[in-house]
């Protein structure tokens, strides 16, 4: 990759990092003990990689990628289940860099198609996501199942 941005496979030492980023992008404080059962079980899984973003070397950002065998795909297809770059290093285009080493990535595993998903409200995301050739296609439902 280039102008100082990189990218390397998340470690169980990460999770500290990681559960950082994921409360800053939704905003919110997640119960510890839940985030670091489900990010342990994850980060061993073979279809979800995890990957710390970096700038000149330091830690700026998270991606989650989940390898889905699909059948209504007839293959793989990788959902990127989050992108966050810390507010400090927007504007950088770490972003658009890491969106690139995805398609990579993608040709490299034979992939039919990426995915991504995001919240409504956020309009400067899904610009983000336009600008980066994802075309909007479909639509996410969501029910809440109350405990």
């Amino acid at each position: 990759m280039n102008d100082g941005i990189n990218f390397r496979l998340a470690t169980e030492n990460d999770i500290e990092y990681i559960y950082s980023m994921i409360c800053e992008l939704e905003d919110v404080i997640f119960d510890y003990e839940i985030f670091s059962s489900n990010y342990f079980i994850n980060i061993r899984s073979k279809i979800i990689k995890y990957y710390i973003l970096q700038f000149n070397e330091m830690n700026c950002g998270f991606l989650s990628l989940y390898f889905n065998r699909l059948l209504h795909h007839n293959g793989v297809v990788i959902e990127i289940q989050e992108l966050i770059v810390s507010k400090e290093f927007r504007g950088n285009k770490i972003g658009e860099n890491i969106i690139k080493e995805v398609v990579k990535i993608a040709k490299m595993e034979n992939v039919s198609q990426i995915e991504v998903c995001t919240n409504k409200a956020r309009d400067r995301t899904k610009q983000f996501y336009k600008k980066c050739n994802f075309k909007e296609t479909h639509y996410k439902y969501t029910m809440a199942i109350e405990n």
